[in-house]
């Protein structure tokens, strides 16, 4: 009974994501705002342009080498511990990625940026797939998930190149996992794993978001930090979370 409750759950979000690509691929080309690369600080200290928006990015270099190393260390069986390297390998090449990006800002840089970015997206699906519905279906559709990041990025690179831009299979890959990451939770739920774990991770993904699209009035205001720099801050607290994802699923694991 239990196992026929969990494939059709398993059949609910494999509708909603083919639902889902239709219903954006349905629409018109979503073309790049044209003033994308226009960042409300673009303050030049100590040689560096775009001081404060680069220099936001060091977290996401810490974080992503203590993740790897602390996954290494992790000895419980069918944990998804290749989904959650790649993952903090995303993170710290994230901090790379960006950090070159806001030091020159354009589409050319941006693709450095975007492409990591995509990894940490997909492999973290991966994982939580392994961990709530079935861990070898996790593990089987990280390759896949990283090909379809990454290919979502080179797609949008290459459709700017011959003046016809299309962010939509980027816009799935960034932002679809945050819709379906909750949902596993809720149809395949594992006490106190929401609580300690995706919610913190969720809500400072989303305050990110929101300082990104008041970048120019949060400078305005402060007349000292943009919200993009601070927009990456609060997404190295949401990567800083996962750090923790041993410690809250342990419990879950017969050791």
């Amino acid at each position: 009974m239990i196992e026929k409750i969990r494939q059709h759950h398993a059949s609910i979000l494999l509708i909603l994501t083919i639902a889902s690509c239709v219903l954006l691929f349905s629409l018109p080309k979503i073309n790049q705002d044209i003033h994308y690369h226009d960042f409300s600080d673009s303050n030049f200290y100590f040689g560096i342009s775009n001081f404060f928006n680069v220099l936001s990015n060091i977290p996401f270099l810490f974080i992503g080498i203590i993740g790897i190393l602390k996954i290494r260390k992790i000895t419980i069986e069918e944990f998804p511990k290749e989904s959650l390297t790649i993952f903090f390998i995303g993170v710290f090449l994230t901090g790379l990625g960006s950090s070159y990006y806001h030091w020159n800002p354009s589409n050319e840089t941006l693709l450095w940026d975007r492409l990591p970015m995509t990894i940490t997206f997909m492999s973290l699906l991966s994982a939580i797939i392994s961990l709530h519905m079935e861990y070898w279906s996790g593990k089987l559709l990280l390759a896949p998930f990283i090909i379809i990041g990454i290919g979502s990025c080179l797609y949008w690179y290459y459709t700017e190149t011959i003046g016809q831009g299309d962010l939509r299979p980027f816009i799935f890959v960034q932002y679809f996992p945050i819709v379906l990451i909750p949902l596993i939770l809720f149809l395949f739920p594992l006490k106190g794993v929401a609580l300690k774990l995706i919610l913190p991770m969720l809500g400072f993904y989303i305050v990110a978001k929101y300082l990104e699209y008041n970048d120019d009035s949060i400078y305005k205001y402060t007349h000292l930090i943009s919200g993009h720099s601070l927009k990456h801050l609060f997404a190295a607290a949401a990567t800083f979370v996962v750090l923790n994802i041993e410690k809250v699923y342990r419990p879950h694991f017969k050791i």
